[in-house]
């Protein structure tokens, strides 16, 4: 499933990225990406992700991913608004309305979504940074401003950026690229 991709924004090799679709389907990340959940860029368990979005990965605990988010309360509403925000201007659409009744049957998805305002939508919300507190196997809690952007001017792909914040997240991802032999 998700094969390694560079950042084709011309982003630092510090970035933690996923391509995703209209669906928040994982189509693609880079070697770093798989860190965050405790894996191995080359580790065969990543075939288990698969099909998998974003919002089972905050939301379905089977995955357990969403057990590694620290601030999971905040980062979920705070996520969610951008996400609401993003495809506001599709919820007349078949493909959301379905999205929309697969989603509501992840465990704590509807509070949180029903808690957003709907009539106050707007657009630039996408642009919005969201803290991220990750307790990473192996590395201890580290923190991330995650932020989406079109891909390529193309509204139907996102790709979101897990920045690294502050020096102890820094050092992590300054290792896991010696690895790499990026640096």
């Amino acid at each position: 499933m998700c094969a390694p991709v560079g950042c084709p924004l011309g982003c630092g090799e510090d970035n933690h990225l996923l391509l995703i679709d209209f669906g928040h389907r994982l189509l693609a990340w880079n070697r770093y990406a798989p860190r965050l959940i405790g894996l191995h860029p080359n580790d065969p368990a990543l075939h288990e992700f698969a099909g998998v979005t974003t919002f089972d990965l905050m939301f379905n605990p089977a995955l357990g991913a969403r057990l590694l988010v620290k601030n999971l309360d905040a980062l979920s509403a705070a996520w969610l608004y951008m996400v609401k925000s993003d495809l506001h201007l599709f919820r007349q659409e078949q493909w959301y309305v379905s999205l929309l009744e697969r989603l509501c049957r992840l465990p704590g998805f509807r509070d949180v979504w029903d808690s957003l305002p709907e009539e106050s939508m707007r657009h630039f919300a996408s642009g919005n940074i969201i803290p991220l507190w990750l307790q990473v196997p192996g590395s201890g809690v580290l923190q991330f401003r995650l932020s989406s952007a079109d891909f390529i001017n193309d509204i139907r792909f996102k790709i979101i950026h897990f920045t690294p914040f502050g020096a102890r997240t820094f050092r992590v991802c300054a290792e896991w690229a010696e690895e790499e032999g990026v640096l």
